[in-house]
């Protein structure tokens, strides 16, 4: 019996012994494995049997115990039976009822695949028409020429079809011969098609390659003056074709302890001085969890560097002007995309920040006392976006009048930014 349950046929090599049908599911070929077996077994014999005595003959090799059983309590007729007669019976006791009629609707709805071959196709077919042999339901080599030809994939049909006069010269050969013609057909067609899948597969190692080549280091060295070159982050051949270590999401309390600790969202550090823009480092290969624990130590840390470094950073004077610039910062009223949504802010318009552009930056104190009334007129507003503490572009609106005397910043700009209050 095989792996699946069904039954199977053993033979001995020399056709000495009749053949087994082993126990197992009886099916249709199981039974017509059998009979050509034994057909073959009466051909091997070195003296004829006699058709009353082929039966008891082989009936020895019956393993399925429903047949074994039903041979032994009908030895005395069914042993008169001529061979032919009794796998007859075979068929009628142990095979369902409408087998004859099932494997003829697999034949009439078989389609031949993009992924099968011809001949596997028709192997298939004629197999399962072997087993209606001597049946009404049987079809006849015009029939199957007719099915066959008719189920065949849609290319293989269309090269069959070009050329008339092949086709006609086709239709004129027997069975076999017809098979073969087509079966030189396909061959053909699945070699030009495997070439072209080579050829396709040669372009895309092409592309493939210089992709490599172009995310690789330059072999020049930037001397641009430009920018640092401490936020650029350098990637090498090794670091391009290392798989990426997939970390679990950060929960809510952690992006706010992230958010109020100048953290990271990329590289995950608290206090980190830098943005998830031109984040420097790459993603952790473990997460920590960020407790408000953590987060204490780093801010004291970060305090202390601040006051090993002991002085303020000097933004330089300001561009001289006969009349003092103002602008203005508000958020923008369309919603954020993105990482910005964890960060959202209850609305507040008041002004938190009322400063001179010449005392911010030359830090004089005796500045000009007249302040002008509050603005009443329409004002120039620029749609402009700016980089947000996590280091995505956050939309802001931004008020522009070269003759107001102020700049002002609304408060939930200043959080949404992450600006220093002073």
């Amino acid at each position: 019996m095989s792996s699946s349950g069904i039954a199977t046929v053993a033979l001995h090599p020399g056709h000495k012994v009749a053949p087994v049908l082993s126990d197992g599911v009886t099916t249709p070929g199981a039974l017509l494995d059998w009979e050509n077996a034994c057909e073959d077994f009466f051909a091997s014999s070195k003296e004829p049997i006699p058709d009353d005595k082929k039966v008891s003959k082989v009936t020895g090799g019956l393993q399925n115990p429903r047949i074994s059983l039903y041979v032994r309590n009908n030895c005395a007729r069914l042993h008169m039976l001529a061979f032919t007669d009794f796998m007859s019976k075979l068929h009628e006791t142990f095979l369902p009822k409408d087998w004859a009629k099932d494997t003829l609707r697999k034949i009439l709805v078989a389609r031949m695949t993009l992924d099968q071959s011809f001949d596997n196709f028709c192997t298939e077919i004629i197999t399962s028409n072997n087993l209606l042999d001597g049946m009404p339901l049987h079809l006849s080599e015009p029939r199957m020429k007719e099915q066959i030809y008719n189920n065949i994939t849609e290319d293989l049909w269309d090269k069959l079809e070009d050329n008339e006069t092949k086709l006609a010269a086709l239709n004129k050969l027997t069975f076999q011969k017809w098979l073969n013609a087509i079966s030189e057909v396909d061959i053909k067609m699945a070699k030009a098609i495997r070439r072209s899948m080579k050829c396709i597969a040669l372009e895309l190692e092409k592309e493939e390659k210089k992709k490599r080549n172009l995310s690789g280091p330059s072999r020049n060295a930037n001397t641009s003056s430009t920018g640092s070159t401490a936020n650029q982050r350098t990637y090498t051949q090794n670091n391009y074709n290392k798989p990426r270590n997939y970390l679990p999401a950060l929960m809510e309390e952690e992006r706010a302890l992230l958010y109020e600790n100048r953290g990271c969202y990329k590289c995950r550090r608290l206090y980190a001085e830098h943005l998830g823009c031109n984040c420097p480092n790459d993603f952790p290969d473990t997460h920590i969890l960020i407790t408000p624990a953590l987060a204490a130590t780093a801010k004291a840390e970060w305090e202390k560097r601040r006051q090993s470094k002991g002085k303020l950073v000097n933004r330089g004077p300001a561009a001289s002007s006969s009349t003092p610039a103002v602008a203005t910062i508000v958020e923008e009223s369309s919603e954020v995309s993105g990482d910005e949504n964890d960060m959202e802010e209850e609305e507040n318009s008041r002004v938190i920040a009322m400063t001179w552009p010449s005392a911010v930056a030359l830090g004089d104190s005796d500045s000009d006392d007249s302040v002008s009334p509050p603005l009443k007129v329409p004002n120039l507003y620029w749609n402009a976006n700016t980089l947000g503490r996590d280091g995505f572009f956050v939309p802001i609106k931004a008020m522009l009048d070269n003759g107001a005397h102020i700049v002002l910043i609304r408060p939930d700009a200043v959080d949404m930014l992450g600006l220093v209050r002073k």
